[in-house]
């Protein structure tokens, strides 16, 4: 999985910071501040969407990878300590 782009990023952080905090689900271009902001979001969150939860799997995935070294080296650093009998 390609890693989300900080370009990429701050495009959809760009587009979605427009809109205003707490828009309500119902769309309706009269109540909104800055209905050109929301409905622009609008238009592009299935794409923003779709690579957003990529990101998060890449991300779940590399932690994944990253936990499975880090549990590795406390072993390592345990047999370590253990043959030396605690000494550094």
């Amino acid at each position: 999985m390609p890693e989300l782009s900080p370009s990429r990023r701050a495009e959809i952080e760009e587009r979605w910071g427009l809109v205003p905090q707490g828009e309500q689900p119902l769309v309706t271009v009269t109540c909104s501040s800055r209905p050109g902001a929301l409905l622009n979001a609008i238009r592009h969150a299935p794409e923003d969407v779709h690579a957003l939860l990529a990101e998060v799997d890449r991300l779940r995935f590399r932690v994944g990878a990253l936990t499975v070294l880090l549990e590795q080296a406390q072993r390592d650093a345990s047999t370590a300590l253990a043959r030396t009998g605690g000494e550094r």
